[in-house]
């Protein structure tokens, strides 16, 4: 069977059967199991680890890949699912580590996972933040703080400030702990959208993350 760009491949799981489902089709069959267990009330911590549970039972939602390479995470998203987003990510911190041919051995599975991007190389959490999914974004910011999500004019600082989510930039100024969040905080400034500038009170609060920024730099820049 032709498996090419269909899986993620990024743990060696004992006893695991490879099924022919696609990976949208388990992602649906669990969101119904989930949805049919109503005697536990949303929100609640049992509900979150029955939740958590059934996404533990079919580890194909970690190993296979959707249309033009999504993962179930990148599904979450778009279906605005925050328990489904919250169970996926709690069950991806317990599978066994990533194989040893992985690129950084140092990560874990979860974050080899969250760091995939699709075809156009969007992250999930890059994916919340383009459509303002906050607590999305916030979910995905916090179990992956020390990737270095920020590179180049389309990281996801900058492109939260050049659409006006400057909450979302605050988030992962303060969430995220990579040494690149630092760097990145200048050159989110010019994509701050117009009426704001380096004086605002947002601004400074996110410049204040950052302990190494030059304040040179920053000083050079026109204000809007």
């Amino acid at each position: 069977m032709d498996t090419t760009n269909t899986t993620v491949n990024p743990v060696n799981l004992a006893g695991y059967t490879e099924s022919a489902a696609p990976l949208l089709q388990i992602y649906y069959r669990c969101e119904r199991r989930m949805s049919d267990n109503d005697e536990l009330p949303e929100g609640s911590a049992e509900r979150k680890q029955f939740a958590v549970s059934v996404c533990g039972n079919y580890k194909n939602l970690f190993i296979k890949l959707g249309d033009f390479g999504s993962t179930a995470f990148h599904l979450a998203v778009r279906n605005d699912s925050t328990e489904m987003l919250e169970a996926l990510i709690e069950a991806a911190r317990r599978l066994p580590p990533p194989s040893s041919t992985n690129d950084d051995p140092q990560t874990t599975t979860l974050e080899t996972i969250l760091r995939r991007g699709d075809r156009w190389g969007t992250t999930a959490l890059h994916a919340a933040v383009m459509v303002d999914k906050f607590e999305h974004a916030r979910l995905l910011a916090e179990a992956d703080p020390n990737y270095r999500h920020m590179q180049g004019e389309l990281s996801h600082l900058c492109t939260a400030a050049s659409l006006g989510y400057l909450n979302i930039v605050k988030m992962i100024a303060e969430t995220c702990t990579a040494p690149a969040v630092d760097g990145a905080l200048i050159a989110v400034i010019p994509h701050l959208p117009e009426g704001y500038s380096v004086s605002s009170d947002i601004v400074e609060s996110i410049i204040e993350q950052a302990e190494d920024i030059i304040i040179q730099p920053i000083q050079q820049i026109t204000a809007f």
